[in-house]
């Protein structure tokens, strides 16, 4: 079970307020890991709660569900996400 936290902001910031949070981030996290990555997002217009994504980072393949979960006493969203790692093998999959 991957034990890995991942915090997600959603919103618009300007330039100067992205840099202040890098900076942030930087000085709380360590340096940040530079992926590149092409995704797919797929949602479910009768269930809102659930997206499933194709990704491809660094050349590794995956199929990602996220599902939201209730909020939290502090009012923070919780979405538990399920990972299918396909690899660089899509002889694997397809079959």
């Amino acid at each position: 079970m991957n034990t890995e936290i991942e915090n997600e902001v959603i919103g618009e910031i300007d330039g100067e307020i992205f840099a202040q949070k890098l900076r942030e981030f930087t000085e709380k996290m360590g340096a940040p890991k530079h992926k590149k990555r092409i995704g797919l997002m797929i949602f479910d217009k009768n269930n809102p709660n659930i997206d499933t994504r194709i990704r491809i980072t660094n050349g590794q393949a995956e199929i990602v569900q996220k599902i939201t979960k209730e909020s939290d006493a502090s009012g923070h969203t919780q979405r538990e996400e399920i990972v299918l790692d396909i690899g660089n093998n899509t002889e694997s999959v397809v079959k």
